[in-house]
């Protein structure tokens, strides 16, 4: 299922920049605060983001 999300704005805290990541995924994978995630930059630039316990 693809679901079609609003553009993601990045946040300056420092000299980080973050997203914010849709509830409905976090809700999906059962992700909340401290929970480690695996991130992937994919051959045509694409960051893939995978939870932990679906490795």
């Amino acid at each position: 299922m693809k679901l079609e999300l609003k553009p993601r704005k990045l946040i300056r805290i420092n000299k980080t920049l973050l997203i914010t990541l849709p509830t409905i995924w976090l809700r999906q994978y059962k992700l909340e605060k401290g929970n480690a995630v695996q991130v992937a930059i994919e051959d045509d630039g694409k960051l893939s983001i995978i939870p932990e316990a679906s490795k």
